[in-house]
């Protein structure tokens, strides 16, 4: 005979107290602690290095393991490199370049009825590479220093394009401050400063006999580059133009040659540009006109004209824009492979002149 009774399934575990926070019947995992990384040159024929974050496991209520991720230094994302389990403390990313690194844990749990199934990241910022060795970059943990590590790395990939046949004294095992041509300043410090010029006629010392290395303009804080009187060759890599912060550039009595590059245009700081070559001019092309601006200049000795304006035309008013470069939204027109001409039938604004009624406008 029933007495009306209903069989009950047995009460849910209460959580202790020492349990990380309960949610809707589960555990949401908690941060990791104790996380560090370290680093180790990637054996062969990998090249790069190999970087491990190393975390404590034991105070996270985790279901299923750990997420490790790197920050993607181009899209600003932040990309997988691993899941590993739940006892597990440790974890390698392999053939990682030279630089500042960004990596997360995060725990992770199936039992969590929600739609991440994350605890919250915690995050370390690796220095990986030769200027890690707390030498060349003294206390390179302390993140006021990552600027001044960021450039020793840079100018040790720039060394060796630089330096042709000379010597130059820059190594991972000597402080930065004393490595040759060398300048540190500001707070935090940065590289402010590259002083190479060769010796003068009548004189002995070190001659550079390699070429500017495009590596130099990542150095985003350098206040003034003198590489006047080597033997340079090549011509001006165009990265220069990023160094916004410039306020000298000395690249005399030299063997450089080619075109300027337009990106010098964007230096707005620049208060010092010589190019003159001592032996024969061997620049081609013409000068970006904001670089006739620079207070001090050696342009006049160059014997070029300034580059021409670019012009963009507007596809229903048909008049002339000053200053755009891009033609992808113009409407197709004459021209060969590379420039679109545009035949002109109105006045061009006041103070601009042309030999001819056409513009040719670079395509994109």
């Amino acid at each position: 005979m029933s007495t009306g009774a209903t069989d009950c399934p047995p009460a849910a575990a209460t959580p202790a107290a020492s349990d990380k926070d309960h949610y809707e019947g589960a555990y949401r995992p908690g941060a990791v602690s104790g996380l560090s990384a370290t680093f180790a040159t990637a054996p062969p024929p990998r090249r790069g290095y190999d970087v491990t974050p190393t975390w404590n496991p034991d105070d996270v209520h985790v279901e299923t393991g750990f997420l490790v991720e790197r920050l993607d230094s181009v899209t600003s994302e932040w990309v997988p490199v691993m899941v590993v389990g739940k006892n597990d403390r440790t974890a390698t990313a392999m053939s990682e370049p030279s630089g500042l690194h960004k990596y997360r844990v995060r725990a992770t749990t199936n039992a969590l009825p929600t739609a991440d199934g994350y605890g919250p990241a915690v995050e370390v910022i690796v220095p990986v590479g030769q200027c890690a060795n707390g030498k060349a970059v003294l206390n390179v943990a302390n993140s006021a220093n990552h600027g001044l590590f960021t450039d020793c790395e840079t100018l040790l990939r720039a060394k060796d394009t630089l330096r042709g046949t000379a010597t130059l004294n820059w190594e991972p095992v000597r402080a930065i401050t004393s490595w040759d041509g060398i300048h540190v300043g500001g707070s935090p410090r940065r590289v402010w400063r590259i002083e190479l010029a060769g010796p003068r006629p009548g004189q002995s010392g070190r001659v550079l006999t390699g070429r500017i290395p495009a590596e130099l303009g990542g150095l985003s804080d350098l206040r003034r580059l003198h590489l006047d009187d080597n033997q340079l060759t090549g011509g001006i890599p165009a990265e220069l133009g990023n160094l916004s912060t410039l306020l000298g550039l000395r690249l005399q009595r030299n063997q450089l040659s080619g075109e300027l590059p337009a990106e010098l245009a964007n230096l707005s700081n620049l208060r010092q540009l010589y190019l003159f070559q001592s032996t024969q001019n061997r620049w081609t092309g013409c000068i970006p006109p904001a670089l006739r601006d620079v207070a001090h200049n050696d342009l006049i000795r160059l014997g070029l004209p300034n580059c021409a304006p670019k012009f963009a035309v507007d596809e229903f008013s048909h008049t002339f824009i000053a200053g755009v470069a891009s033609a992808a939204a113009l409407p197709a027109a004459t021209g060969g492979s590379g420039s679109r001409t545009y035949t002109l039938d109105r006045t061009l604004p006041q103070g601009l002149t042309f030999n001819a009624a056409a513009v040719v406008i670079n395509a994109d």
